[in-house]
């Protein structure tokens, strides 16, 4: 049985943080366009080597749902794009930027699941830049910026 939350309120979120730089939240399909994730993101290496494929399939259903319930009603037309993601750490161990591949990879799924963006090739998405930035306080937080490319 698949159960899926209704809001953000069902998901486990308390992982969540704020910070304050201001964030262009349009609701048509212009770019740039950003989302914000609450939480930390798995790192490449734990979620393809070493976690048990039942609990990737869990973790990566889990972004999917937060992101589609974060994610605008729009669809991104213009192709290509670029991606610029990037993760504030407040707390915990922090990862080389390579390691955030697998939570971009993750909300980058869950914008095509979402109906954001059309796919995830090439000719959809022609890069991808990967960021870790420290913050005050606790909590994780990724910013997903799609612009043009």
């Amino acid at each position: 049985m698949n159960v899926r939350a209704s809001s953000l309120d069902d998901l486990d979120l308390s992982d969540d943080c704020q910070i304050n730089e201001s964030v262009d939240e349009s609701s048509d399909a212009t770019l740039p366009l950003t989302i914000e994730v609450p939480g930390k993101p798995p790192s490449r290496t734990a979620f393809y080597s070493g976690m048990h494929w039942s609990n990737r399939k869990k973790t990566r259903a889990d972004w999917h749902e937060k992101v589609a319930l974060l994610a605008p009603d729009v669809t991104i037309e213009q192709c290509p794009v670029a991606v610029a993601c990037v993760v504030y750490w407040g707390s915990g161990r922090r990862y080389d930027a390579e390691n955030l591949a697998a939570g971009s990879k993750l909300i980058t799924d869950g914008l095509v699941e979402a109906g954001v963006l059309r796919g995830d090739g090439p000719k959809e998405i022609r890069r991808v830049s990967l960021e870790a930035r420290l913050m005050d306080g606790g909590g994780h937080l990724t910013r997903y910026t799609i612009k043009e490319a």
